[in-house]
């Protein structure tokens, strides 16, 4: 069987009979039968959007659907470290309302890299299928493989700004300089904490010729940014 052939089987036969045995339980309250029920979901579109204009340059501006905290952060959670690939349609359609709601140009999607590595580990990287998934509802181009993360990199966990910028020093490339020039670029991560991943992404975009570089994330941590 081909690769599509399984992906048809999986989708339309198993999927939902492991959906029958193991309903999905949302994240953010417990209730069975989506892991973002319409609730939940609910109450994350009427929390105040994010939209930092005066982020550490090159950067322009920072979307965010709200704080990261509460229901927001166990989804980011569950996408990122408990295998909950799934919920990257929920997070990534409400970031892209937020986006249109900003009215930015249309840009090139370009998510932040895992090192291959860590890719390799965790089987999936969730800021590239939230990418995707504002490509599809914004009908805006998406290039999963620009930036390439070069160097691992321990955990930004813990680190203060400083720390968090000497750890991403040079970590990333980007893959095909054509490619940028002259082009508006949109980075998507899942969290800004302090900025420093999404500003030496932004560095690298900078060189290479872009012509503006915004970033969306699902959450942002405290008040001034970035992972």
């Amino acid at each position: 069987m081909t690769l599509s052939g399984w992906t048809l089987v999986q989708t339309h036969l198993l999927d939902p009979l492991l959906n029958l045995v193991y309903p999905p339980v949302c994240v953010g309250c417990g209730r069975v039968g989506a892991l973002l029920c319409d609730g939940c979901r609910a109450s994350l579109e009427r929390n105040a959007p994010i939209l930092d204009e005066q982020p550490l340059p090159p950067i322009a501006s920072v979307t965010a659907i709200g704080a990261f905290a509460g229901i927001l952060q166990q989804a980011v959670h569950a996408l990122k470290y408990e295998g909950m690939t799934d919920l990257a349609e929920p997070l990534g359609s409400l970031l892209a309302a937020r986006l249109s709601a900003a009215a930015l140009p249309p840009s090139l999607i370009v998510p932040v890299p895992l090192h291959a590595s860590r890719l390799a580990q965790r089987g999936y990287n969730q800021s590239a299928l939230l990418g995707r998934v504002l490509s599809t509802a914004l009908a805006w181009p998406f290039d999963p493989a620009l930036l390439l993360r070069q160097r691992a990199t321990a955990s930004q966990v813990g680190l203060n700004y400083q720390g968090r910028q000497e750890n991403v020093r040079d970590a990333f490339m980007v893959t095909d300089s054509s490619v940028v020039e002259g082009r508006d670029i949109l980075l998507v991560d899942d969290v800004y904490t302090t900025g420093a991943t999404l500003h030496e992404c932004a560095l690298k975009l900078e060189e290479r010729g872009a012509r503006t570089i915004r970033a969306a994330v699902v959450g942002r941590a405290g008040s001034t940014g970035m992972s």
